[in-house]
């Protein structure tokens, strides 16, 4: 059962590794770079979440000492250096990290299988105009599904655009 007033030594426990913790995860961030705790793939969602319940762990749990969740920072802070060094440095393997952004709509129609599979719907390919200031979907040339989940909409795109090229399109020509 959890106690309503937990005694004075949790709360200095707690509050001591709060800052410290705080302080820790700056210092590992800086090490380990701008891109440790960016959110460019499923990888990196994970990694935010763990770096989050570690943190929490360490915080709240004085069972867990700070060097322990320091340890555990520093360890999936690696891990995400690991995966995104592959990931930029061995692009056949990108696929493993990071599936290619796709298409679901072109040219004023609605691509039925691609949006099928990644289960969108219509309205959310019409949420994503309306959200970039479109009022009429005809005025849209493609919507693109983009690795992160996350919906990009191109107004009017010139042939062998090149915000295209790395866009999976079946009816694209080989």
């Amino acid at each position: 059962m959890a106690e309503f007033a937990p005694s004075w030594q949790a709360l200095i426990h707690t509050a001591v590794a709060a800052v410290l913790s705080y302080f820790v995860i700056i210092i590992l961030i800086r090490a380990f770079g701008q891109r440790a705790l960016a959110k460019w793939n499923a990888f990196g969602f994970i990694v935010t979440i763990a770096l989050g319940s570690a943190m929490a762990t360490g915080i709240l749990s004085a069972r867990v000492s700070i060097l322990q969740s320091t340890l555990a920072f520093a360890l999936l802070l690696g891990l995400q250096l690991m995966f995104a060094t592959i990931y930029t440095r061995w692009p056949r393997l990108r696929v493993i990290f990071n599936p290619p952004p796709e298409l679901v709509f072109r040219h004023g129609k609605f691509i039925a299988s691609k949006m099928k599979r990644h289960r969108i719907a219509e309205q959310d390919v019409r949420a994503a105009v309306r959200s970039r200031g479109i009022d009429r979907i005809e005025d849209v040339d493609a919507v693109v599904l983009e690795s992160n989940g996350s919906l990009s909409v191109l107004k009017s795109v010139h042939s062998g655009a090149s915000a295209l090229l790395d866009v999976r399109d079946d009816e694209r020509p080989s």
